[in-house]
């Protein structure tokens, strides 16, 4: 396992990490901003900051196992805003709000079931920095939730027609939500 910088035009790796073993870190979501690569490691169930300068160290961790404030179970798609990390807690059923400077826990929001603020199983995620949303695919229930970032409450959703686990991620930009994720069939 390991992340890789890699030039924009070429493609040509400049520098990358790698582990030894996959006990190391197991990468299934990252974020950068200007300084820093955060990393969401399923397998230890923590977020790394990595120093982009440096590359080969972690600048802090955070999480272990379980279910409180400074737990995680299987870490799906985190976002960034200018002062925080969102990540998706998807067998928590809930989205976790870390500060980007230390990684502290700053509050979680979401919790197992069907109404209008509940997940099952939140894979995807994508932050509207300036339009104070944030958007979270709810694998489970089969939908996309639009929440506010301030405190989780429910603005909107859309329903998706996903296979059996639509293993979904998201993207913003200024005008447009874009959704990847496995559909039933061609007409869906």
């Amino acid at each position: 396992p390991k992340i890789a910088k890699l030039d924009s035009v070429n493609f040509k790796q400049i520098i990358s990490t790698e582990a030894t073993d996959v006990s190391a870190f197991s990468i299934e979501s990252i974020a950068t901003d200007e300084d820093f690569i955060f990393a969401g490691d399923q397998y230890n169930n923590k977020i790394l900051k990595i120093n982009k300068s440096t590359f080969t160290s972690f600048v802090s961790t955070y999480g272990s196992l379980g279910s409180g404030n400074s737990n995680f179970n299987f870490i799906g798609q985190i976002g960034i805003d200018e002062t925080y990390l969102y990540v998706c807690d998807i067998k928590n059923h809930r989205v976790k709000v870390h500060k980007k400077d230390t990684l502290a826990f700053v509050r979680s929001f979401g919790q197992l079931g069907q109404h209008t603020t509940s997940f099952h199983l939140p894979m995807g995620l994508a932050v509207d920095g300036d339009g104070g949303v944030i958007y979270v695919a709810n694998d489970g229930n089969y939908n996309i939730l639009k929440l506010r970032k301030s405190d989780g409450s429910f603005i909107a959703s859309a329903n998706l027609d996903y296979d059996t686990f639509g293993e979904a991620s998201l993207a913003v930009d200024e005008k447009y939500l874009y959704v990847a994720y496995r559909v039933i069939d061609k007409d869906s």
